[in-house]
């Protein structure tokens, strides 16, 4: 639901370019529905893991070095940022978006992030926040996301990849924390 929020946020139509900044569980689930609303939907991947995922569920996987490229064939409507933490996603964000477009902010940033104030103020750019989902103007986004669910069975065991019982609580947290383990979306079940 809050990926969801996310994209309500960035008002997408069937015309719209998106770029994803993160390839974790809430960037691939917030570049699923964006797919559901927009033209088409590119997300950077740190791990093979990750661009693997993405290509699987249809999305345009992008290494860092290919945002420039992609952006180059046309700049993106909304960039939705799911990273946060440390990293220099705002500035990547101002960087790529087209002029009047719209930067969402799903990522929780540990320290202040740098922002390019004077790439913002040239192309007009309106910077969204959102942690939580919401009323819409539709209704519940809630609602939103669980309508969605059948229709996406399958992409979201492409991103829920291990599954630990309650009882294995301390391996479930080190192979969700491990991405050489592979993990986006690690679930535990009650036993």
């Amino acid at each position: 639901a809050v990926c969801v929020r996310g994209v309500h946020l960035a008002r997408l139509d069937v015309d719209s370019r998106v770029l994803v900044l993160g390839a974790g569980n809430i960037g691939l689930l917030a570049g699923l529905a964006a797919r559901d609303r927009a033209g088409e939907v590119a997300i950077t991947a740190r791990y093979p893991h990750q661009r693997d995922a993405a290509k699987r569920i249809g999305l345009v996987p992008l290494a860092e070095d290919d945002i420039d490229a992609w952006v180059g064939e046309g700049a993106p409507d909304a960039v939705i940022e799911t990273v946060g933490g440390a990293a220099k996603t705002l500035d990547q964000a101002i960087d790529a978006c087209r002029p009047a477009g719209r930067i969402v902010i799903l990522g929780v940033f540990l320290t202040p992030p740098t922002l390019n104030a004077i790439g913002l103020l040239i192309k007009e750019l309106q910077i969204l926040g959102s942690i939580i989902y919401g009323m819409g103007r539709r209704g519940s986004e809630f609602r939103a996301t669980v309508s969605l669910l059948p229709r996406y069975r399958e992409e979201i065991e492409v991103i829920q990849t291990h599954q630990f019982p309650l009882t294995s609580l301390d391996e479930a947290f080190a192979c969700a924390n491990d991405k050489k383990t592979g993990a986006i979306k690690v679930t535990v079940v009650p036993s």
